[in-house]
């Protein structure tokens, strides 16, 4: 394979060389619906739709380094969109709905796009809600012409008066009578803006992270390293971020029918139909989705043969969840686990076979959750402990192997800065002479073999009078009995002093037999957690239907909205 040179069409050169290299081969298979079969797109038309995209977008206005909304489902249009932003010297902006209206709202209005391209739950919420009203000039509605003209009327009584077109008219070419100037790639440099990513805001506020074109090549570099990838596999893409990367690796993308915002509610038997149609050799699903997908495939008969890679990020994902899932697969495929966040992804890894026959029985009693060695060319030191701001010179002095603190981390795949937010980049950045560091929020240790430890979110630990409580070494302990689902460490304040509660969700079943007491549940739960250190101080334990969960993976707990919850119980 010939590669092109990054600066002629900057991360948009991968779809161009797959299609000069494979045209005729698939990119993207669209599942059907209502019945429907399923479309496919080769490389070459996936490249016809991103020139004609770009050139589209070109005429319309956008200029590079302007800031363009994209909210559409993956699907033929949200590749095109995307590659041709990429193309043009755009820069995308990836907005997760599940957010919720305030925090899309408050977002959008950090970006400033000049550009919306959504569909028509987007458009309708943007006219709705004023989203980008005082700074969109151009609108593009991918779906139904009809909906998209009542959707322009609708905003044109609310006074938001964008240029508006759909999709199709955006990539038609202009009438020989049209006064147009031709349109060029523009040359992207490494370091030129390419995306901005919004963290989950599932620990606080969502924050606009800046991707560069050369950041998005060394992530594209990773995950071919790590996970040995090869073209012409297929990948069921369940996450728009990694559907994004599956065509540029050369990977056909199996794009299923599902609420890609909550991808815990997805249907098993339909995404293992995929698996099985169209031989689908490997996926990215979160925790939640693979919990559903285990749940039938291993049924006495269903199996996912064709699966030979199964990569799950979002949340750590429990060794049950893993050795049912691996039940399902070939005795060859892999199940891996990057380390990661918004800002630097992935930074570690680990497979399924070191986590059950290696590191899970140190899981279990309360030891954290391995994540795996660093990738290559990425280092990590572990810090003090501190909410503040920290000086680069703590890099100097990191804390020793198997002391508890916050991952740090340098390499290739790390984000230098977040939109227009000075204070949080000086909170989560640390320029050093070896290079950028950033502090992961999340606390854990280094091992002799220099894997990483997970212990939780630093936000999230509990500090008591004497010690400070994690949430991973916590959980483990009460998260071993059979009737527990998951549970959950929070911290209340009762009578002045800080006092841990771990909150229980039961697994769910028809009936029990014999049926769960919950008084003898506490007692049993508190007993085994007096036989360790660091659970035996807690006394109080509460039991919670349904945790609150992330929008994004439907896997973090949201652990502050249950500590307000506890606080009201206890109180």
């Amino acid at each position: 394979m010939s590669e092109l040179a990054l600066g002629a069409v900057g991360i948009s050169r991968w779809i161009q060389q797959q299609a000069e290299d494979n045209a005729n081969a698939v990119a993207l298979v669209i599942a059907g619906k209502d019945g429907k079969p399923a479309t496919h797109a080769t490389f070459q038309e996936l490249e016809d739709a991103v020139q004609r995209t770009a050139a589209g977008l070109s005429r319309q206005g956008i200029k590079p380094g302007e800031r363009v909304i994209l909210m559409v489902e993956p699907g033929l249009e949200f590749f095109a969109a995307a590659f041709a932003l990429f193309r043009i010297g755009a820069v995308m902006v990836g907005v997760d709905p599940g957010m919720g209206i305030r925090r899309v709202r408050k977002a959008l209005g950090r970006v400033k796009p000049v550009g919306f391209i959504g569909n028509w739950k987007a458009q309708l919420a943007r006219v709705l809600f004023r989203w980008g009203d005082n700074t969109v000039r151009l609108s593009i509605t991918a779906g139904s012409p009809a909906v998209h003209k009542f959707l322009h009327l609708l905003g044109a009584l609310r006074g938001f008066r964008p240029t508006a077109l759909t999709f199709e008219t955006l990539k038609q070419p202009p009438s020989p009578n049209d006064i147009t100037h031709p349109w060029q790639p523009k040359a992207a440099g490494n370091d030129d803006p390419a995306a901005i990513l919004f963290t989950s805001g599932s620990t606080g506020p969502a924050k606009g992270v800046l991707y560069t074109h050369g950041l998005f090549e060394a992530q594209l570099d990773a995950l071919r390293n790590v996970y040995s990838i090869h073209t012409g596999e297929r990948e069921l893409a369940t996450f728009p971020l990694f559907a994004l990367f599956a065509p540029a690796l050369g990977m056909t993308a199996v794009i299923p029918r599902m609420d890609f915002t909550r991808p815990g509610s997805a249907d098993p038997d339909h995404l293992m139909e995929l698996i099985k149609t169209h031989s689908v050799s490997s996926m990215f699903g979160s925790p939640a989705l693979l919990k559903r997908l285990a749940g039938s495939a291993t049924a006495p008969e269903p199996r996912l043969d064709s699966l030979r890679r199964v990569v799950s990020a979002g949340a750590p994902v429990p060794a049950e969840l893993i050795a049912k899932l691996a039940d399902a697969l070939p005795v060859a495929a892999s199940i891996h686990t990057p380390y990661g966040a918004t800002e630097a992804l992935p930074v570690a890894s680990i497979d399924a076979r070191e986590i059950l026959t290696d590191t899970r029985a140190a899981t279990e009693t309360g030891q954290g959750v391995c994540v795996g060695t660093p990738c290559r060319d990425m280092e990590v030191r572990i810090l003090p402990i501190d909410d503040g701001a920290l000086s680069p010179e703590a890099l100097d002095e990191p804390l020793p192997t198997g002391t508890i603190g916050e991952i740090t981390v340098r390499g290739p795949v790390v984000t230098a800065t977040y939109i227009d937010d000075a204070q949080a980049t000086h909170i989560a950045k640390l320029v050093h002479p070896s290079g950028l560091f950033h502090r992961m929020g999340d606390l854990g240790y280094l091992d002799s073999r220099g894997r990483i430890w997970f212990c939780g979110r630093k936000s999230e630990r509990v500090t008591l009078a004497r010690t400070e409580l994690y949430t991973a070494p916590v959980e483990a302990i009460f998260n071993r009995h059979p009737a527990v689902a998951r549970s959950a460490l929070v911290g209340v304040l009762l009578g002045g002093e800080m006092q841990p509660v771990v909150v229980i969700e039961l697994v769910r079943r028809a009936s029990w037999d014999p049926p769960i007491d919950r008084r003898t549940l506490i007692d049993t739960l508190l007993s085994d957690a007096s036989e360790h250190p660091h659970t035996a101080g807690i006394r109080r334990v509460l039991f919670y239907r349904q945790f609150p969960v992330d929008p994004r993976h439907n896997a973090k707990i949201d652990r502050p909205a249950l500590a307000g919850w506890a606080a009201g119980q206890l109180r």
